[in-house]
């Protein structure tokens, strides 16, 4: 995701000249005050819409600076603005929760996102709150967290997800599987994210690639 002040102007320039891509952050849109305005930057056809950051961040993570880039209700309205627009232009959603199920289950909703769908990428949160974004027609993408030693309550998330809606990413180059922890996440190590999954769900690793290749 595009999360600094100049990664994100650089993010518009380029949205401009490309037909596919939409970048707009919800947890720095404090640095443009977009809330209001989002809706303009829908001026060229595209694939997508995301990733729509949405970090509700815990007290020790604003007082570190670490997910403080905007305010709580700016986020919520942001985001909600990003629904409706992707509502307009009926492109998928693609959506990074963390700390704020609550608050994104309500915008799912109240804004009717089930007419969009998309995916909620890197997905930490629980099976409950997968299972109702499987029924709101999003995808569910797990990255390396899976494989971490305290992640229990994702795995079992995993496990939960059907065939069809199961995505497997990295978020490179963050969050490295193990048995690369400690170092920097590539593009290739999806391969690990898939075989522990594939161990999760009693299935080989080549299952899982075809799982998630036809979602």
């Amino acid at each position: 995701w595009i999360k600094g002040r100049h990664q994100m102007r650089w993010g518009f320039d380029l949205r401009r000249n490309m037909e596919d891509l939409y970048a707009i952050n919800a947890h720095t849109a404090g640095y443009f005050g977009f809330s209001q305005n989002i809706t303009g930057s829908a001026d060229v056809p595209g694939s997508g819409l995301g990733a729509a950051g949405f970090f509700l961040g815990l007290p020790n993570q604003f007082l570190r600076g670490v997910y403080n880039f905007s305010p709580h209700e700016v986020q919520r309205e942001v985001l909600r603005a990003q629904v409706r627009l992707a509502r307009e232009t009926r492109l998928p959603l693609i959506i990074h929760c963390r700390n704020a199920r609550d608050d994104l289950r309500r915008i799912i909703l109240e804004e009717k996102a089930h007419e969009t769908g998309g995916v909620l990428h890197c997905f930490s949160e629980d099976e409950e709150f997968a299972r109702f974004c499987v029924e709101a027609g999003f995808h569910v993408s797990f990255s390396g967290i899976l494989t971490f030693k305290n992640a229990d309550e994702i795995r079992q998330a995993a496990k939960s997800v059907p065939d069809g809606r199961l995505l497997v990413e990295t978020d490179s180059p963050f969050l490295a599987p193990v048995p690369h922890r400690g170092r920097r996440n590539e593009p290739a190590h999806v391969t690990d994210v898939a075989r522990a999954l594939a161990e999760l769900r009693g299935i080989s690793t080549e299952e899982v690639a075809a799982l998630t290749t036809a979602a």
